[in-house]
């Protein structure tokens, strides 16, 4: 049985925020990378930069979504994650990817220095 304390939802609302905000924000660069072509090709105005969610701070959604699931207590993180659906489960799992081929790469090389 899984206990569901107001800490796991508070984990759990943190984190699904995080997310949407994230795939928010992928859709409207996709869409702006779109708007751009088309201008570039005279066929549309050109369109607007998107601007970040003050949210980000500065950092990249990967490192947004990451930093979420970081701040959940490892005790709390099996009772949060199994409140996810799946649309949240799949886009987290994205992250999670990211994080491993990219991030980890990175640093498995630059310790071989």
């Amino acid at each position: 049985m899984t206990k569901r304390s107001a800490e796991t939802i508070k984990y759990g609302d943190d984190l699904m925020y995080a997310l949407e905000l994230a795939e928010q924000w992928r859709d409207e660069v996709e869409q702006y990378a779109i708007s751009m072509e088309m201008f570039e090709r005279k066929m549309g105005p050109e369109p607007e930069r998107p601007k970040a969610s003050i949210h980000f701070l500065g950092r990249t959604i990967y490192d947004h979504v990451l930093l979420k699931l970081k701040q959940i207590r490892a005790a709390d993180l099996d009772s949060t994650l199994r409140f996810l659906n799946y649309t949240h489960s799949c886009q987290l799992l994205f992250y999670i990817e990211h994080y491993i081929r990219n991030v980890s790469v990175c640093n498995y090389f630059r310790t071989l220095r």
